[in-house]
């Protein structure tokens, strides 16, 4: 959701259509960041085993880590419930991973600029 300074109402900007797997759902999203370069949300979506990407206004999300089916594993396509998600100044995707009944502080990079194709790198 997002609120104006002082209103009592907001507008949906990720989600909004139940909890799943479509490209248009979430499904326990942990933790989100906001990259303003791109006004895009990158939101650790747990259930799922995924990284996404949801640019504001649009009406669904770009799959940057993980995969789309909900199945989770510990290889660089398959992950276990993703807790948080940052970005660097440089590029760099860090997701932090609930790896068993421990947290763990594993971490992963992408590079940023690979998934969405811009100059410089």
């Amino acid at each position: 959701m997002k609120y104006l300074s002082g209103a009592s109402s907001g507008t949906v900007i990720a989600g909004g259509n139940g909890q799943g797997s479509a490209n248009t759902q979430l499904t326990f999203p942990m933790r989100l960041y906001f990259d303003s370069s791109s006004s895009s949300l990158f939101i650790a979506n747990s259930v799922s085993h995924n990284i996404l990407r949801w640019v504001i206004g649009a009406l669904s999300w770009t799959l940057i880590a993980g995969n789309n089916s909900g199945i989770a594993g510990s290889t660089s396509t398959l992950h276990n419930q993703p807790q948080a998600v940052v970005l660097d100044s440089t590029g760099n995707v860090f997701v932090r991973f609930r790896l068993s009944k421990s947290l763990c502080t594993t971490i992963s990079t992408i590079r940023l600029c690979n998934i969405l194709k811009t100059d410089g790198c």
